[in-house]
């Protein structure tokens, strides 16, 4: 990548472009996963109980929140790009694992390989775009494109939400189950792959013996900051809790069939809630104010959006069972290998 002259010189634009855009695509292909409005409809159909399907969230989160102090080492001793790569490369194998073995201990394999994921990529892309923006002199169109990255991320959800419906039918109608949802989750890791190896990335500026090495040293000196610094510890409890917070919208899906919603109906109900966090995304990089009337804004907009949401399922669990997208509700164990 060339460096550009003088501090307060506008870097070149293409570079800035290439950037943001390899770095909106990294973000799409993660969030535009066909497995996200489904997965927990799967693990149902199969015959889990809710308490088993519990037991797999509490696996993905606390794997996740074990490997939250390590993920932060692994940034600083080992390439980004790659590291983000390799763990969209796990999580792609965790959803072929899901179709190829639709058990107990295969859903739970898939959680792990994904917690894995999680804590590599968790922070790594944020600090490889500031870098990287940084070493062109154009650190001050962070927010923007980072802003920009996840207003995309979001409306690729969405799309992916929206698109979910019509292929689980697709696949009910050839009696593949889940197969292309599963395939199609496998293309989007393997897409977010290729965009984060596709990132330019500078050399690290120090090197400290071999990349293990390096690695443990940083691992020593990040628990030891846990340990001793109180502020570290909260913003480590906070950055992990609130992730496993997020675990309560998995059981949405669950929620909205019990209506007696058809499972390809399902991501249709989903996607209002996608529509309201994609507005949401579009509007923090453009709306400034204080946190009351943010708070002020959210409830009204929160109440705004309870009455259409309600009204859409109640709509959704009257027609779609009906619909050609219907057919009934129940599992269809055999329908997932």
């Amino acid at each position: 990548m060339t460096i550009s002259g003088p501090a307060g010189t506008r870097p070149p634009a293409p570079s800035v472009k290439r950037l943001t855009r390899l770095y909106c695509t990294l973000r799409a292909c993660d969030e535009g996963v066909l497995f996200f409005p489904v997965y927990a409809l799967l693990f149902a159909d199969v015959g889990l109980s809710t308490a088993e399907i519990t037991t797999l969230f509490l696996i993905w989160g606390g794997v996740a929140f074990a490997l939250e102090v390590p993920s932060g080492a692994w940034a600083d001793a080992f390439s980004r790009r790659r590291l983000l790569a390799f763990g969209a490369l796990l999580r792609a194998a965790g959803f072929a694992v899901w179709w190829l073995w639709p058990t107990y201990y295969g859903f739970a394999l898939g959680f792990v390989l994904w917690a894995v994921r999680s804590a590599a990529s968790s922070g790594t892309k944020e600090a490889l775009l500031y870098d990287e923006l940084a070493a062109i002199g154009a650190a001050d169109r962070y927010k923007a494109i980072a802003s920009r990255a996840a207003t995309l991320a979001m409306l690729a959800m969405l799309a992916a939400t929206l698109l979910a419906a019509p292929v689980y039918a697709l696949g009910q109608r050839f009696g593949a189950g889940y197969a292309l949802i599963a395939i199609g989750s496998v293309l989007a890791c393997l897409g977010s792959a290729v965009a984060a190896l596709a990132l330019p990335e500078q050399p690290k500026a120090e090197r400290v013996g071999d990349g293990l090495r390096d690695y443990l040293a940083k691992l020593r000196g990040g628990l030891a900051e846990a340990r001793g610094d109180r502020t570290v510890r909260r913003a480590l409890v906070v950055a992990a809790t609130v992730p496993a917070l997020a675990a309560f919208d998995e059981y949405v899906p669950l929620l909205v069939r019990d209506l007696g919603v058809a499972t390809a109906g399902v991501p249709l109900v989903l996607a209002l809630m996608m529509a309201a966090m994609a507005g949401g995304s579009a509007l923090a990089e453009r709306w400034h104010a204080s946190p009351v009337a943010i708070g002020a804004t959210v409830a009204a907009v929160s109440a705004l959006f309870a009455l259409p949401i309600v009204l859409t399922g109640l709509l959704a669990a009257r027609w779609l069972p009906a619909s050609p997208l219907g057919g009934a509700a129940e599992p269809a164990v055999a329908e997932t290998a």
